[in-house]
């Protein structure tokens, strides 16, 4: 599949995410929820959108009353099937009450949880279906880097691929709804 630039869709709104990992305490995550929504309520022209552990999710929704609308949560990762026998994963089912993004292909869990462009494809629909946007990862990853010494051919001919499977997942009328961070 190959992509015109003129079947793209082009934004000029900015969007910054942050990506807690797996690091900060539930007590730490509602002072730093609390803290940036304080601090972000009079920002304007950017939407930040917070990706704290899956975990502290609805307490951060909970302990905010009322948030900045430019100030959205994001899902660190989601599964594609909506329920089942799927030990420990949070489906978009589950969270589309509760986020507004979800972050998806992320180099670690490519890396660490082995997930490839078909499952990373399939969250995408997922999260589609159920109205949440996906922030599709897409990048090389260091064996790539350490390998080569240098962005070459073969690098961009993954990142290619991740993106063009990834992106394949939206219709025509829900590119708007995806937003893509390249992980270099």
């Amino acid at each position: 599949m190959w992509l015109k630039p003129s079947n793209l869709i082009y934004m000029s709104s900015k969007l910054v995410v942050g990506n807690w990992k797996m690091y900060p305490t539930l007590s730490d995550s509602l002072i730093l929820a609390s803290t940036f929504k304080r601090s972000l309520e009079d920002i304007q022209g950017v939407e930040v959108v917070l990706a704290p552990p899956t975990a502290w999710l609805v307490p951060i929704v909970e302990s905010w009353r009322h948030k900045p609308q430019h100030v959205s949560l994001a899902a660190q990762n989601v599964w594609p099937n909506d329920q089942g026998a799927y030990t420990g994963e949070v489906s978009a089912y589950m969270l589309k009450n509760i986020v507004q993004y979800a972050i998806v292909g992320h180099s670690e869990r490519r890396a660490y949880a082995g997930e490839d462009n078909d499952l990373v494809h399939q969250k995408m629909q997922a999260c589609l279906q159920w109205g949440i946007k996906p922030i599709l990862c897409v990048g090389e990853n260091k064996k790539m880097i350490d390998a080569q010494g240098n962005f070459d051919d073969y690098q961009l001919s993954k990142v290619t691929e991740q993106l063009l499977e990834g992106i394949a997942a939206a219709k025509k009328d829900n590119f708007d709804k995806v937003t893509v961070a390249y992980e270099p």
